[in-house]
């Protein structure tokens, strides 16, 4: 089966995100705790692009890589006093690069960026088109803040006004119909907080 002007299938959703005035959006920045605190990573300390210039001398080696470095050369050297540097790809005819040790340990979060493969749709539905409770909660944790009010014009079966009242959020929501508006009232009486 050819799809719609032979385009590959779409694999992920888009969210729109809008404001009556962009100087009052709110964007909170979200992490998730690490599940393995057991790992290392090597970070790039060369820019990409045109930055900080100055020669740098390590285990009696010289970098001086052509864009710049990505940090001051005060930072190189308490990354070289802590032992936080690695020498990659360094062999008798290639200097390599110079990168710096990152262990999960450091920091132990994740921050959470616009991927949202641990998402799925909600399994427990009672309603044709409801939304799992973890997309809601993500985003209103990443717009709103505790006490802001919360509008959701199709409740459906009221996951946004349930969310809402988990965290601490003041909502308004309605929907043209009965059945949704039946599910919302009766799942919100029955629920604890």
């Amino acid at each position: 089966m050819t799809k719609p002007g032979g385009l590959i299938n779409n694999v992920f959703d888009y969210l729109l995100w809008y404001a009556k005035d962009a100087k009052l959006i709110k964007s909170h920045e979200l992490f998730v705790p690490k599940e393995s605190l057991d790992g290392i990573s090597y970070n790039q300390l060369q820019a990409s692009a045109l930055q900080d210039r100055y020669q740098f001398e390590y285990n009696g080696v010289k970098y001086n890589p052509r864009n710049g470095w990505r940090v001051k050369r005060e930072s190189l050297e308490r990354l070289a006093k802590a032992g936080r540097l690695y020498q990659a790809g360094h062999s008798e005819s290639s200097i390599g690069t110079l990168k710096y040790i990152r262990y999960d340990t450091d920091f132990q979060y994740f921050q959470i960026d616009n991927t949202w493969n641990q998402q799925s749709s909600e399994q427990n539905k009672v309603y044709v088109v409801q939304t799992a409770e973890k997309i809601i909660e993500r985003c209103m944790l990443l717009s709103t803040d505790p006490g802001d009010l919360v509008f959701d014009p199709t409740c459906g079966s009221g996951t946004s006004a349930f969310v809402a009242e988990q965290w601490g959020r003041r909502w308004i929501t309605c929907d043209t119909s009965r059945v949704s508006a039946t599910l919302a009232k009766e799942r919100l009486m029955t629920s604890v907080f």
